[in-house]
């Protein structure tokens, strides 16, 4: 049985390596008996497979620089200009996943050469910043550029929302006397929503894109999906009685043209503030909701 005395020692202690302390919380997720802690920590110790993954708590914010050059003029290392571009391209590019194993964190977090780290963005990319550039530059090449700072503050959430975890079963277990397999299941699934992927976060772990959201939708409640998209972002009862109909045709043709169609319709009314939230947010929670009422994962764009 896991010793959950000993497992909050080694995440309190910030010298100690996180992946040894999630190695131990796996012990303890199998004497719970929760499967979603199990693959969450599964996840933190090999890495997310995907990037649709990969929780919001390992996103940060990165600078976009590169070469510039018009005619026989070339400058170097400066800030490529993203500005003209659209809001959800602009966030695709000033944000960075890192979807690496908390070991491989740990180790760009005491790397000693630099205190940034660089990855060079594809030509095609690049390209489509330079279209209505609003200069007469050209872009030569583009990076984005992150710091070892922000490595080391996803170290600290984690190790934050793991020992804030450990703590709340350590207090269900009358102060870690109790035996584990004594908490619920409900008990154990509420503090892992709550407090490991934080509230009103989408989840996708493991091999089996198993969805939990803490919006309170489940798997096919149409019910709990139409009064999120009502109350949090303002859709218009017409447009989700439009999307019970779009989630309909397509479950006949077995794919998702109807509900995209849909989602694209309703992001125009964010552009000119029809909804309580901006493109960016409303993609995000509309991709989000849908879903967790399907219970697959829902992307507005291949």
């Amino acid at each position: 049985m896991a010793d959950i005395a000993k497992i909050i020692e080694l995440t309190k202690n910030v010298n100690n390596s996180l992946e040894h302390a999630l190695l131990e919380t796996m012990e303890l997720a199998y004497d719970l008996g929760d499967s979603e802690l199990a693959s969450w920590v599964e996840s933190e110790l090999n890495g997310y497979k995907n990037r649709e993954q990969i929780p919001d708590y390992r996103t940060v914010n990165c600078h976009v620089r590169g070469v510039l050059r018009n005619g026989g003029e070339i400058i170097k290392d400066t800030a490529i200009p993203i500005l003209h571009l659209n809001e959800d391209f602009r966030n695709e590019l000033t944000r960075i996943r890192f979807g690496q194993n908390v070991s491989a964190l740990e180790s760009l977090a005491e790397a000693r050469d630099s205190d940034t780290f660089s990855g060079p963005l594809l030509p095609e990319v690049v390209s489509r910043i330079g279209v209505n550039m609003p200069s007469d530059y050209i872009i030569v090449t583009a990076e984005r550029i992150t710091t070892k700072q922000q490595v080391r503050q996803i170290l600290s959430t984690i190790r934050g929302r793991l020992l804030k975890f450990l703590l709340a079963i350590k207090g269900k277990l009358n102060g870690g006397s109790g035996n584990p397999k004594n908490i619920t299941r409900q008990d154990t699934e509420k503090l892992f929503n709550s407090i490991i992927m934080g509230d009103g976060s989408t989840v996708i772990i493991g091999e089996h894109n198993t969805v939990t959201v803490d919006f309170g939708i489940k798997k096919g409640d149409i019910e709990a999906l139409s009064e999120f998209l009502q109350t949090k972002l303002g859709i218009k009862q017409d447009e989700i009685n439009s999307l019970r109909q779009a989630i309909e045709r397509d479950a006949e043709k077995k794919d998702d043209h109807e509900k995209k169609s849909w989602a694209k319709r309703i992001l125009s009314f964010a552009v000119d503030g029809s909804l309580k939230v901006g493109v960016a947010t409303a993609a995000k929670l509309i991709s989000e909701a849908i879903s967790a009422y399907l219970g697959v994962p829902f992307m507005l764009q291949q």
